[in-house]
């Protein structure tokens, strides 16, 4: 453990402009922007843990992977609830009956670049301002030529500044201290890591305003948030992130799944994305040499050969490292009996593809979104039309479908928008009122496969250790 070092930024949108199409959150609305290591880290309290586009604002803060291409275009946290007795029915005009509105998910990806979007179904902690940040200090009092100087500078480890105070003026850090590894107690003053950002969201009041029609309704949830980066080289390509979701519905949900989707791409400083890329997964392997069985619960993604070399002459960057990027997670809820169940769950989720016509269709304005993506996170294809389970799940070769897993090595074509997009989960699991589960992955990136892999074992052995350092864990 030792005291945080380096710099942090997280930044609120003060006077209410609007970040890449989203509607205005009022002062609550927090973004939070790290600078150590090789792995970007740029999250929003509206559940999009990571949207680098907010860089459109000017600010100075590199986010590329060993000074080169820039990945992890999107991160967010997923959360379904199946149809049961907490869910809504509603009078559906088309039908002229009384309808139940099924599942619900609440996310953010679908409102991504789309002009019809009204927001993501997650939204700032009410009373964030004063309560997780203080907003004395702005972007543009460190970054003066932001175009957004009037960005509040929200609670980060290396700014105190930027906490809020307690009743009587002290400042006070509102997310978790380091834990020593013998007692497992709190000490305060004390960071895990080099950089640290918290913040809260909930879906209360925001759920499934994403496009006009839509169906679905609140879970009632609040996800707190609390992000560490390191800046020692054998933990430079992680970046973690620990979840804590907390039912405050008055219900007892049962069949909850709990998910990451994530959006990576290989993009230049200036230009367009290249595409032609390879996603797969890994559960678990055993290392041939030390007879060990490591478990990584990761799905990653990286370029097919022909593409780096293309990318390094278009760059003319002959020694280019076009990394090999993914998500492991760590920690998942437990079951009574079973243990953690870990990743359950690893889909490409392609949310725009072509019909049978070659038009474009947007799955994610569907009226029954809800349900497509709440059978996506639980590997169920009963009830699908033949449509949605063609678009969401993908068979092997010989035509065998695993509801749970797509298929190995699904290579998307050049030029294919939105094919290189994740949906990981895990579950199910029961969530009584007022219970809180608990999700803490990793973003992992790698020179290659072996490397990715080695810092993914890194990434579980620093977790496991409560991320004391005295040089890097064995992997």
């Amino acid at each position: 453990m030792r005291l945080a070092k380096g710099l942090a930024v997280v930044v609120l949108l003060r006077c209410g402009a609007p970040v890449a199409g989203q509607t205005h959150y009022g002062a609550d609305f927090a973004v939070g922007i790290t600078t150590v290591g090789h792995v970007p880290r740029i999250a929003m309290t509206n559940g999009q843990l990571a949207y680098p586009f907010l860089l459109d604002t000017g600010l100075s803060v590199t986010q590329r992977y060993k000074g080169g291409l820039r990945f992890f275009e999107y991160v967010d946290f997923v959360l379904g609830v199946p149809e049961g007795p907490w869910t809504p029915k509603v009078y559906d005009e088309e039908r002229g009956d009384t309808i139940s509105l099924g599942p619900a998910v609440a996310e953010g990806f679908s409102a991504y670049g789309h002009a019809g979007a009204l927001g993501p179904d997650w939204g700032p902690w009410p009373g964030s301002r004063g309560q997780l940040f203080s907003g004395e200090l702005v972007v543009g009092d460190l970054f003066p030529e932001t175009l957004a100087p009037y960005m509040a500078v929200m609670a980060t480890s290396t700014m105190p500044k930027s906490w809020p105070s307690d009743p009587y003026g002290f400042r006070r850090w509102p997310g978790r201290w380091a834990r020593d590894t013998l007692t497992g107690k709190a000490v305060p003053g004390m960071f895990a890591s080099d950089e640290e950002l918290f913040f809260a969201f909930t879906d209360r009041g925001y759920a499934n305003r994403t496009f006009k029609g839509a169906r679905g309704y609140e879970i009632g949830a609040k996800v707190n948030c609390q992000v560490r980066a390191f800046a020692d080289s054998y933990a430079a390509s992680l970046a973690f992130y620990e979840l804590e979701a907390i039912n405050l519905s008055s219900w007892c949900y049962w069949g909850v799944y709990l998910g990451v989707f994530w959006y990576v791409e290989a993009c230049p400083p200036r230009g367009p994305c290249y595409h032609g890329e390879v996603v797969d997964y890994l559960l678990s392997e055993l290392d041939a040499k030390s007879q060990t069985m490591h478990r990584y619960d990761m799905g990653y993604w990286y370029k097919r050969p022909e593409m780096v070399e293309q990318i390094r002459v278009q760059l003319n960057d002959p020694h280019l490292v076009v990394p090999y990027a993914g998500v492991s997670f760590l920690e998942t809820p437990s079951h009574p009996s079973d243990g953690e169940p870990g990743l359950t769950g690893w889909h490409r989720c392609q949310p725009y593809q072509k019909d049978q016509s070659g038009a474009l269709v947007n799955y994610l304005e569907r009226k029954d979104r809800d349900l497509w993506q709440y059978k996506v996170l639980s590997g169920d294809t009963a009830g699908l039309s033949p449509e949605l389970k063609a678009a969401f799940f993908l068979p092997d070769s010989s035509g065998a479908l695993d509801p749970h897993f797509d298929r190995h090595g699904v290579s998307a074509s050049v030029g294919e928008s939105w094919s290189n997009c994740f949906l990981m989960s895990t579950g199910p699991f029961d969530w009584r009122a007022g219970d809180t589960l608990r999700l803490v992955f990793a973003l992992v990136m790698g020179d290659d496969l072996e490397d990715l892999k080695r810092n993914a074992r890194t990434a579980q052995r620093m977790y496991e250790l409560g991320y004391q350092r005295s040089g890097p864990p064995p992997a």
